[in-house]
């Protein structure tokens, strides 16, 4: 049977599937689960009696807060509050704003609260600072993948769930056996580029991104002081060919930095070098964030032929613009 997780694997779905674990602590199959995953995102420092868990109710989205829990230990009322996350990351100050608006509530004095940042997909720097000033405990896929493996149950939703937590830890860290890239999902290519592609390259800063489940973006960024730079950004979508294309590029942190009109020293510089100079992976491509394109996409095959073609894909934006870059 197909595993309905590798099929929907959405926010929305995986909130469905934690409301649906937490509201069964009075199922005779999969109470005790259901309770021990309560325990699993309280707080590791200071665990709750499982046997004394008893569920009241859950709430979606109120307050634009992905999941309220509300149970009983022993009788005393406890809420737990989960922000869940597959592949987009925290934004606009979300945590802060939750924690402060369930501060609010009258109720919240007296009863414990628990405040978790749930994410299967990968997280960075800057929303682990922000989960951590907010006050939320982050479980993150290690921990997930740790406590869905210990699990034994005849439950087919549950089963699904571990095995597609396992299959996103393996994928994010072992580079897949498979040699027929067709085949690859996402994070596969993600942990392929992280350990073997970027080693390659101390000159460069290499950044990963899924987006919302429809293409895996790798850019690359030269390392130094620029006021405009360029980067070269390369697509990996599902069931297609790998693209690139290179973005002029402003280090000012200011908006729209990959506009080619906020960008006009580096794009004139650009253009007059496509007049004068033939490039085998890149063609002139003036569109609004783009100023160039692959000349030939590359076919998903075997692992060794794309790898010798992404290569000369960096190889080739290296040299034909890292002259190009403006201090």
């Amino acid at each position: 049977m197909t595993n309905f997780f590798e099929q929907a694997t959405d926010e929305l779905t995986q909130d469905s599937f934690l409301s649906w674990l937490v509201s069964n602590t009075n199922d005779p199959v999969i109470g005790k689960i259901s309770k021990k995953f309560i325990n699993f995102l309280w707080d590791e420092k200071n665990s709750l009696n499982e046997e004394k868990i008893e569920f009241v109710s859950a709430d979606r989205q109120f307050k634009k807060i992905d999941i309220i829990v509300n149970f009983k230990v022993n009788g005393k009322p406890h809420c737990l509050i989960i922000e869940d996350k597959t592949n987009s990351s925290e934004h606009s100050d979300q945590l802060q704003k939750y924690k402060d608006e369930v501060q609010s509530w009258p109720e919240t004095s007296e009863r414990p609260t628990s405040y978790v940042y749930y994410k299967t997909g990968e997280l960075n720097d800057d929303e682990i600072k922000k989960a951590e000033k907010a006050g939320f405990r982050i479980v993150e896929l290690k921990d997930i993948y740790n406590f869905f493996k210990t699990l034994n149950t005849d439950c087919e939703i549950i089963n699904h769930y571990s095995e597609h937590i396992k299959n996103l830890y393996e994928e994010r860290n072992v580079i897949s056996k498979d040699k027929n890239t067709l085949n690859w999902s996402f994070e596969n290519w993600k942990t392929y580029c992280k350990k073997v592609i970027s080693p390659r390259y101390n000159n460069l800063t290499f950044y990963y991104s899924i987006y919302l489940g429809r293409y895996f973006s790798l850019i690359i960024y030269f390392k130094g002081e620029y006021s405009e730079s360029s980067c070269l950004e390369i697509f990996f979508r599902k069931g297609n060919e790998i693209s690139a294309t290179v973005h002029p590029y402003k280090c000012n942190g200011s908006d729209n930095t990959w506009k080619r009109v906020n960008n006009p020293i580096i794009c004139r510089k650009i253009d007059e070098k496509f007049r004068t100079c033939k490039n085998d992976s890149f063609k002139r491509f003036g569109k609004s964030q783009t100023v160039a394109t692959s000349i030939k996409n590359i076919e998903k095959e075997d692992i060794e032929t794309v790898e010798l073609k992404l290569i000369k894909w960096i190889n080739d934006f290296i040299e034909f613009f890292n002259e190009l870059n403006v201090k």
